[in-house]
């Protein structure tokens, strides 16, 4: 998706979990918020969770 789209003239940004699962996304809930509210319209964040 990161390559396929142009989204600097986008009125949206996309963030990406790396994960489908509950209990690990979970854990890493401050860390989401960290990166959801720092990432800005025409960004694509992928966020890896462990």
């Amino acid at each position: 998706m990161r390559y396929q789209q142009n989204l600097s003239e986008r009125q949206i940004a996309i963030v990406v979990l790396l994960s489908t699962s509950c209990p690990k996304i979970r854990t890493e809930v401050d860390k989401v918020c960290s990166v959801i509210n720092a990432t800005n319209l025409g960004d694509y964040q992928e966020i890896s969770i462990i």
